[in-house]
């Protein structure tokens, strides 16, 4: 490894409690446990940050007569669109209340069926609770069931979907329990609720790393912390397959890029090649569809890929300690993804976490939001290009020293190659670039490039294992701070690339970070694009060079021996709303795409270190 810094990875105190686990934990709504505990603590920001993500207004829909109540649902919710999904309760029936029972520190029931408080467009009644203290609890388990049973195998479904309407602002923790005896497993999500309806949206794949999906024995709903009675309005409870490809086809063994929507994971692959799972705006799924075309074995399993932004501290000597992600400035975290752009050529995804604060908080003047993004644009070539924009100063807070990590499953005789600026025996460009890569001995293994484009901003690279949870983590880190806010762009790079995989990180590595400058016949290289970050017409922030035509036409013969191309892709601005013909080497280019613009775009796959010479031929439509 290269380099001889230390460091140290702590918790910021300034906001004791409120901060997202570590890299290596998993993401995800739910925490498990194997027996029922006193109400949990401060909760970790990824549990909030799952249960945002699936909160949102419930949207508005008129009743249709004369259509089933499965129509219904299927037309007031997305997510049952497939029709592949099964009802544990819509409270249309009176049957339904049997699955229910409760328990109340005052021996009262806490429940009843209203007739008219529920959704109007999937039927009107609902499931009325009343919860008076903490210690209130309501129980679905059909245990006093005879006429409606509660689905016991969850296993072909996604998503578990409910409507809920809260009197006021309140923490709601609802769980699962599967098995009995010793198998008996919890796994609990804490969820903020806003005053009126919420629509909860909680991906079962995250629920299948703490209880058994085929043998699930209860739900509950709690209100931990409750110091004023709330009313609880509950419908809708369902369990949905919503999966569905977006774009592309994720069946195809040997295919092109694609995008697929499971529960609430978005999946980016090419067939026979990888796939990518973001959940929650995070990277926690990765397999090698080479030899993994069932999607076995996730290469990202215990940690997140990243980069995530982490908070450093420590002295040089103490070594290496923890990884723990930017502390956070409120009790809540709202996550979007939204898809910008998808074509054969490429995908984007831009994924924002927006910090926010409580009610009481959000009234006073130190309330300053705060957020993070990430943009990801992914090729199928492998290469993934990431923009990272970070909050670094509100009132009263202010980062001093931030870096960047990235992480994979170690195992298969992992390998780290760590880089830093200006080490020994580095020449020329070399000196500039921060990189590190992750490979195995295990022939036709996947490998891990990780490259920080602009050396000024993290000049420090830090490779480390953690054997406990096989994980190993690269972190990139030095620079000065930027205020009020931090980008980075990086590249993150899904080998394998060959038997000498270093050398080949390295001039990858180089490739991103100095590109080759090309000099059209005809037309113009395009230097002030936003995401060119040294304005040389290679775009860091996509990955990409930009040719503007000259008279309808771009002409540039890539023959670049020193510093070879490897899968270049181009855009042509000023093409949209024309027709198009790309040439290379004088044979028509197939698979030619359009940005979210209409503009032209395309990429040569393969490495490029012979001259090769690549046209473009413009029209307008003919009437």
């Amino acid at each position: 490894m290269g380099g001889s810094h230390s460091l140290s990875i702590r918790r910021s105190t300034s906001h004791a409690g409120l901060v997202i686990g570590l890299p290596s934990t998993r993401r995800s709504p739910f925490v498990g446990r194997r027996r029922r505990s006193p109400a949990p603590g401060p909760l970790l920001l990824s549990l909030i940050l799952s249960a945002l993500a699936g909160c949102r207004a419930l949207p508005r829909a008129g009743q249709a007569d004369g259509v089933t109540q499965a129509d219904r649902l299927k037309a007031y919710y997305s997510d049952l669109e497939t029709g592949r999904f099964t009802v544990i309760a819509d409270f249309e029936q009176t049957r339904h209340m049997e699955l229910f029972r409760s328990v109340s520190a005052g021996g009262t029931a806490l429940y009843r069926l209203s007739l008219a408080s529920g959704i109007p467009a999937t039927g009107g009644r609902c499931l009325h609770a009343e919860f008076g203290q903490p210690e209130d609890e309501l129980i679905a388990d059909g245990s006093e069931a005879h006429q409606w049973n509660l689905p016991r195998d969850w296993r072909e479904y996604c998503l578990l979907t409910m409507a809920v309407h809260a009197s006021g602002a309140v923490n709601l923790n609802l769980s699962l329990t599967s098995g009995r005896g010793k198998l008996r497993s919890i796994a609990d999500s804490r969820i903020p609720l806003a005053a009126g309806w919420n629509l909860l949206r909680l991906d079962l794949a995250d629920a299948a790393e703490h209880v058994a999906l085929d043998d699930i024995r209860e739900l509950r709903w709690s209100l931990p912390g409750l110091t004023n009675p709330v009313v609880l309005l509950i419908d809708d409870i369902v369990l949905s397959d919503n999966q569905v490809d977006l774009f592309g086809d994720s069946d195809a063994e040997e295919g092109g890029l694609y995008l697929r929507r499971r529960g609430r994971r978005w999946d980016i692959g090419v067939g026979g090649r990888f796939e990518l799972g973001l959940i929650n705006g995070q990277i926690k799924y990765w397999y090698n569809l080479c030899e993994d075309h069932l999607r076995v074995r996730n290469l990202l399993e215990g940690c997140v890929l990243g980069p995530s932004v982490v908070t450093l501290g420590g002295d040089e000597d103490s070594g290496v300690t923890a990884l723990e992600t930017f502390p956070a400035w409120g009790d809540r975290v709202l996550v979007r993804q939204r898809l910008l752009e998808a074509s054969a050529t490429r995908i984007i995804v831009e994924c924002a976490w927006d910090f926010v604060r409580s009610q009481e908080a959000a009234t006073a003047a130190t309330a300053v939001a705060a957020s993070q993004k990430w943009t990801y644009t992914v090729y199928p070539s492998g290469e993934l290009y990431v923009h990272l924009e970070c909050t670094t100063e509100t009132e009263g807070w202010t980062a001093n020293a931030l870096g960047l990590a990235v992480s994979r499953r170690d195992g298969e005789s992992m390998k780290l190659l760590c880089h830093s600026t200006s080490q020994l025996g580095d020449t020329g460009r070399l000196l500039h670039v921060p990189y590190a890569y992750a490979c195995s001995s295990v022939s036709g293994a996947p490998g891990l490039l990780f490259v920080v484009h602009d050396g000024r901003s993290a000049p420090l690279m830090k490779c480390f294992r953690k054997e406990l949870i096989s994980q190993v983590t690269a972190v990139a880190f030095g620079g000065e701070t930027q205020r009020p806010v931090q980008q980075w762009d990086c590249l993150l790079g899904l080998g394998p690339w060959g038997v000498d995989a270093g050398r080949a990180a390295e001039a990858r590595a180089l490739h991103y970070c100095f590109p080759p400058t090309l000099s059209p016949a005809v037309g113009t290289l395009v230097t002030d694009s936003e995401g060119d970050n040294d304005h040389d017409g290679f775009n860091e922030r996509f990955g990409c060079y930009l040719l503007a035509p000259d008279a309808n036409r771009v002409l540039v013969t890539l023959d670049e021996k020193d510093v070879p191309l490897y899968n270049p892709a181009f855009v042509i601005p000023g093409s949209a709303g024309l027709e198009a013909w790309v040439y290379v080497d004088y044979v028509i280019l197939e698979g030619v795409s359009r940005t979210a613009a209409g503009e032209v775009l395309f990429q040569i796959a393969g490495t490029v270190d012979t001259g090769r010479t690549v046209e473009v031929y413009l029209r307008s439509p003919v009437e």
